[in-house]
């Protein structure tokens, strides 16, 4: 009886620490924007505090992250794309893939939801990709 208590004591500490919120791995703090144009006052800021969002005048900062270096490719994946999952209060939540398919510095926000995502992150889901520009 022990182990099976060893193993689910492991278990519940590890679902814990899985949902708890996660820094953004520093290699992706930077500013990103379709087409990586930087100068517009449409882009993503990444930095140790989270990311924020600007489109339109309307400014969106997102702090709390679920961060999974391994959700492209499973438990062994090497690669650089890292997902992250915003802690915002929607049932399903967007998805912001970092190096996505492995493009460093390309990031590709998806959303399979039905609610309305809040402004200005909407827009930044219409758009195929963002590029870095720093």
């Amino acid at each position: 009886m022990r182990p099976f208590g060893a193993l689910l004591a492991l278990s519940l500490v590890c679902a814990a620490s899985a949902a708890s919120a996660d820094p953004l791995p520093s290699d992706l703090h930077g500013s990103y924007a379709p087409n990586g144009l930087c100068s517009q006052s449409y882009r993503m800021l990444v930095d140790e505090t989270g990311a924020t969002f600007e489109y339109g005048g309307h400014v969106l900062t997102l702090s709390d992250w679920d961060v999974c270096l391994t959700c492209a490719g499973g438990a062994r994946y090497q690669g650089i794309e890292v997902w992250a999952f915003p802690e915002i209060e929607l049932q399903r939540k967007p998805v912001l893939r970092f190096n996505a398919d492995e493009h460093r510095g390309v990031v590709v926000i998806e959303y399979a939801g039905t609610e309305p995502l809040p402004v200005p992150l909407a827009q930044f889901v219409h758009d195929a990709s963002m590029l870095r520009c720093d």
